[in-house]
């Protein structure tokens, strides 16, 4: 692989293939390109922002997928200055910056240019296991789940301890997340995942009739089924999988998934 990746006459006329490789996204071929500068110009503007913004989400929106996520590449060098000046350490970065690449990989442009903004700015940080928000929420700090394999309570315990001591706030951990959804509960006490919603005291995302939130099912058809809710026939998926089955018979019952809100207090 040599050095630099040709351009097309646009912005700086190249991608530099250490940046791709540092968000892992390094043989893509076709589906990234050096981006305009119209495109740099709006992936800057949200990169040093005070914080993301619908404007930005609105304007990143807007761009080719494959210019956005070259503008992301170029910005590598100004993205790994802001987060020296926020101490960050190296090691940490390379953690989070690869869940770029695996995004892409897992769900081309279905809904993650917010997402993939956020980890270059640094916004979410991965200790372990786990991501974590930088800042501090009114319910807590915000933990996400990367798909990285089994969610044991071994690596999740060493997770939550690696972000105490790194934070050192002595802030609680919230959650929202379709994995928090108590009809989870199907897939039987030994499920990780089970493990994993017994930690949190649900606050928020069911009222007392068990109503669903409209975004579970878009979520869900996203990270279990990998496709965007659009190209899902709810009521006729095949599942694969014990998680799938859980999923579809709900759906085959007319019901919705929903994301609920834990909290994980200090």
């Amino acid at each position: 692989m040599g050095d630099t990746l040709p351009g097309d006459g646009h912005g700086s006329g190249r991608l530099e293939v250490p940046e791709l490789e540092a968000l892992g996204l390094d043989g893509l071929g076709a589906g990234i390109r050096p981006p305009r500068t119209a495109e740099l110009d709006v992936v800057r503007a949200a990169l040093h922002a005070p914080e993301l913004t619908p404007a930005h989400e609105r304007a990143l929106s807007a761009l080719e997928f494959a210019g956005f996520l070259g503008a992301l590449a170029e910005l590598v060098p100004e993205a790994s200055q802001r987060l020296v000046v926020l101490g960050v350490p190296d090691r940490v970065r390379a953690d989070f910056w690869a869940d770029v690449g695996r995004k892409v990989r897992a769900y081309g442009d279905n809904g993650i240019r917010e997402w993939l903004v956020t980890l270059l700015r640094g916004d979410v940080l991965q200790l372990g296991r786990l991501q974590f928000e930088r800042a501090v929420g009114p319910q807590g700090r915000a933990v996400h789940i990367p798909e990285l394999g089994p969610l044991t309570p071994e690596l999740v315990d060493d997770s939550l301890e690696q972000a105490r001591r790194f934070f050192a706030d002595r802030a609680g951990f919230a959650c929202t997340s379709w994995l928090l959804d108590p009809r989870l509960v199907a897939l039987g006490g030994d499920s990780n995942i089970v493990r994993f919603q017994r930690r949190f005291e649900l606050v928020a995302g069911v009222d007392s009739e068990g109503e669903d939130r409209d975004e579970g099912d878009a979520d869900v058809a996203k990270f279990v089924f990998g496709v965007p809710l659009a190209q899902l026939d709810r009521r006729a998926v095949t599942p694969a999988t014990a998680l799938q089955r859980v999923v579809a018979e709900v759906w085959r019952s007319g019901r919705r998934w929903f994301a609920p809100t834990g909290v994980l207090r200090p």
